[in-house]
């Protein structure tokens, strides 16, 4: 797995840590509301996103289990993005 980490320049310690699954469950397309379904901007994007996160859990489905720095599962990112939106 490959994990991205963002680290503090002065100490090195970890800020934060995610796969590439969990940053693209963080992202605004990943979850499209009702609302956005008569976008078709939207929705095209919303299916590009599950793409890649199909690509994404192929190619390591343990990602999906995995949780970030702070204990979050990519699900739990997603579903507190979707609920985050206006």
């Amino acid at each position: 797995a490959t994990w991205i980490v963002s680290r503090h320049s002065s100490d090195g310690r970890i800020l934060w840590r995610h796969l590439p699954l969990h940053l693209v469950c963080m992202q605004r397309e990943a979850s499209v509301s009702v609302e956005d379904l008569g976008d078709s901007n939207a929705v095209l994007a919303a299916r590009q996103m599950e793409h890649l996160v199909d690509i994404l859990l192929d190619s390591y489905p343990e990602g999906a289990s995995s949780p970030d720095d702070q204990g979050m599962l990519p699900l739990h990112l997603l579903l507190s993005k979707a609920e985050n939106e206006p």
